[in-house]
């Protein structure tokens, strides 16, 4: 299925509310859905960011909200 016919409204939603819809959609699924997976790319690249992070944990460390505003500033 395509995101027009999941959606058929999708090209008449403005960015900010195409980023809620994201945000909603994440909020559910990840809710939802103990299944998933992660492949094993994934996984090793989920590895190698944690020990930048524990190497330097103050490097490009950020709240999601000071993140979403940012992203929304350049709309």
């Amino acid at each position: 299925m395509s995101l027009k016919e999941a959606i058929p409204t999708l090209d008449t939603l403005s960015s900010r509310e195409k980023l809620a819809l994201i945000e909603g959609l994440w909020n559910d699924v990840s809710q939802e859905d103990e299944t998933l997976t992660v492949t094993p790319a994934q996984q090793c690249l989920l590895d190698a960011r944690y020990a930048e992070h524990v190497a330097n944990p103050s490097a490009g460390t950020t709240s999601w909200s000071d993140a979403r505003d940012r992203i929304l500033k350049r709309l």
